[in-house]
This record gives structure tokens, sequence and C-alpha cells, in this order.
């Protein structure tokens, strides 16, 4: 028994000395040669390394990322070897020297944290001296002059700034720095309306405008029907007017201009530069600059189709205003639950007051005309008189007959009125 016991001890000691030995192993680094290296991420990757033999002669990894993404492993080979690693066309990768600046005492890497690869670009700043330098391609940056006393901040737009002191340096000639990325919320943006609120794209391609929801657009004194549309694109005006537009390059005789499914033909006041429709009664504006359906017909430009209010209200609904160039009013009224009468009118006041905005409309209306000539001679010999007014009046009842049948009655007076009369004090002749 005695034999056996002995036996088996000599047995275990030498195991036990072999796997003491294989841990011992273990603990030490490994490192691989860069040209097998390179050969074995090839064989992976199906990729192609061009180098020179003297450029990775002597070079050596520590770790094995073999298996990763292949932009991982070019970012780990940068930091090991201190290599430029090019990638051509996806399967083609050309290894040279960074050839950095030798004559450095302290250098640095800079590194995203998160992605870790190298930041261009990034600003290094000696604090004491006020002086800096910006990371290359590869993320180095280099110092000559700095000093136990010096601090380093490092800067780059999307990144935290971060300080590194001297005593990074004493550990390390050429330190890695990694910046993580600031992130700043902004706060919450709703796009609510186009070009300005009441106006919606609808998807036959028409456009929908809400005079209700319209805003009054800057330098106009009310939200005029037509000046709003000339907002939006392919729509315009070339003589600066209201009613005269162009739509898609059409002439103003080109286009269909409904009110109410009555065709206009001079929908204007003072020469167009006032539409004659009551914004405060219209419900909405369709308006059409391509194809439109066959119930239109007739008009090679565009549709513009002017609906006003056809629901009933509930109690009596009125409102008035007097702006700069008219005073306006209206009355929407029901009668019992399935008649409503909507009266609305609008009138000039140039035969009151002379504002400056009928100064400055008489102006642009009248420039290289008679009237307009005329007006250099006004003094102690000749006088003028100009008279321009205009009023509106809509009346429209709404039948309600079913829930699937709306019976309307639509009424619209327009009027314009011009009287000029230029003559000579002492005579009675006179040029109207």
């Amino acid at each position: 028994m005695k034999l056996k016991f002995d036996f088996l001890i000599l047995i275990l000691i030498p195991l036990l000395l072999i796997n003491k030995l294989i841990a011992q192993d273990d603990s030490r680094e490994i490192r691989y040669s860069l040209k097998d290296y390179l050969l074995k991420i090839e064989t992976i990757h199906k990729v192609k390394f061009s180098y020179s033999d003297s450029v990775i002669d002597k070079k050596f990894v520590t770790s094995d990322n073999s298996n990763g993404e292949i932009q991982f492993i070019l970012t780990q080979l940068r930091k090991e070897t201190s290599l430029k690693y090019e990638m051509l066309r996806e399967r083609y990768i050309i290894v040279t020297d960074i050839k950095l600046n030798n004559d450095y005492k302290y250098c640095g890497f800079i590194y995203d944290e998160k992605q870790k690869t190298p930041i261009e670009s990034a600003n290094v700043l000696v604090k004491r001296l006020r002086r800096g330098v910006s990371s290359n391609s590869y993320g180095f940056f280099g110092f000559n002059n700095i000093t136990e006393l010096d601090s380093i901040v490092i800067s780059c737009l999307g990144f935290k700034p971060k300080t590194i002191l001297f005593e990074n340096f004493k550990k390390k000639k050429c330190v890695e720095i990694y910046l993580s990325k600031e992130i700043t919320e902004l706060e919450e943006v709703v796009v609510a309306d186009y070009i300005s609120e009441g106006l919606q794209n609808q998807v036959d391609g028409s456009v929908v405008v809400s005079p209700q929801k319209l805003t009054a657009i800057s330098g106009l004194t009310e939200p005029d029907i037509f000046q709003t549309i000339q907002f939006l694109p392919g729509i315009n005006s070339p003589y600066e007017t209201a009613s005269d537009i162009f739509i898609r390059g059409g002439s103003p005789e080109q286009n269909l201009v409904l009110f109410d499914g009555l065709k206009m033909y001079n929908a204007s006041h003072l020469f167009g530069m006032i539409s004659p429709f009551n914004p405060y009664t219209i419900n909405d504006v369709k308006i059409y600059k391509g194809g439109t359906s066959v119930e239109y017909g007739n008009h090679v430009s565009g549709v513009v189709d002017i609906q006003t209010k056809k629901q009933i209200p509930n109690k009596i609904k009125g409102g008035v205003g007097v702006n700069m160039t008219h005073f306006d009013a209206y009355l929407n009224i029901p009668i019992g639950k399935k008649i409503g009468v909507l009266v609305s009118g609008r009138r000039s006041l140039f035969d009151v007051f002379e504002t400056p905005t009928f100064t400055n409309f008489s102006s642009k209306v009248f420039q290289n005309s008679v009237i307009g000539s005329n007006k250099s001679l006004i003094g102690p010999t000749y006088q003028n008189k100009n008279d321009l007014n205009f009023f509106d009046i809509h009346t429209k009842i709404t039948y309600d007959m079913s829930n699937r049948d709306i019976l309307t009655f639509s009424y619209l007076n327009i009027q314009n009125k011009l009287d000029y009369s230029f003559n000579t004090i002492n005579s009675n002749r006179y040029i109207t």
C-alpha cells in the first residue's frame, strides 16, 4: 500500500507543476507580429493590405480584435502601431508611416470616447501661454514648451471640453485623450401652418385659404384674399396689385374667379389695389394652379373658387371695422333653425377725408397718366378735383333643406366711382 501511495504522489507532483507553469504563461502579455496579424485579418475579412516591410517591421500588437468590424480593427491598429491605415474601395488598405514629428517633447492623440475614432481639428490650448494647436486627421497634437505648472484645455465642436494636467505627460510621452459628445436638447419646434396661418395644401393639388384663421400680412390693412394668395409659389402680380394675378404665367383674363359659383369679370376696387370681397364673410377659398376638375372648365390658367359662409348660426353674429381705406360691417342672422341670412358691406372713406393710404394708392394708380401729369400744374392758376370711391354689398340666404341638400341665394353688388376734374381758376373750362 505504501508503494502505491508513493507512486501516486510521484505522478501528481509533476502534474501540479505543469499546471502552475501554464498559469504563469497565461499571465504574460501576448504579442502578435503585425505582419502575421494583418495576414489573419486578410483571411477573415477578405481585404488586402499594401505595405512596405520596413514600415511594419518590429511592430507588434497586444490584442486580437480580428473578428470585430474592420473600422474598429483599423482604429485599434492606429492606436497601437502609430501607423496610417487608409482604406480604398472597401477591400484595399494602404499602410504607411504617419511620420510624426519626433522633435515634440509632449504629444497626444484625441479620440471619440464612444466611436474610438480620431477627432480632427480639435483645439488644444495651453492656458498659461494662451497659445494652442489643432489636432490632425489622426487626432495627433504636440508641444515642446509646457511646464509642470501648465494645464491643457481640449475642445471641439460637439464634444465636452476636457482639461489635462501636466502629470499625465509624465507617465507617457504621447497620451490618449477621449472626449465625450455634448448633447444639447433644443426646444420643440412645431410647424403648424403653411406660409401663414389659415393656408393648407390638399391632396388634389389645391391650396385652401381660410380667412377666419388668416392673419393680416405685413403691409396690408386686412387679410385681403388676393394679396394673400400671391405668397403662394407660382402666383404673382407684376403690377403689384391685388386683382391682377398671374398663375403659372397665365394672364389675369385667363383665370377663373368664382364667388359662390358666380363668375367674376371685374374683381377689384381702386383699379386692382383692393379685392372686392369682404374677408370676414368668406368661409374658404380654393386655389388651383395646375390641373382642375371638369366642373371649372374653359380657362387655361388657374382657378380661384371663393365660398362664403354656409353654416346657419345659433345666434346673431356680426362685426364692424374701419381702417385707412374703408369701413366694413357684416351681420349673420338665423331665422328659425333652417334659414340664415348673411349681409355685409364695405364703403371707402376717401370722400370724407384723404388718408395717407389713399394718397399712396392714388399715386401708384395714376402714375404715367393725364391725372398724374396734371399734378405738377396744381397751383395758384390751376386746381383739380379727384373723387375716387367704392362700395360693395353682399347678401346671402341659406336654406337647409335636408341633411344632404342646401339651397342658397347670393347677391353681390360692386361699384367703383372716379370723378376727376382739372380747370383753371379764371375760366370755367374743365377736363373731366
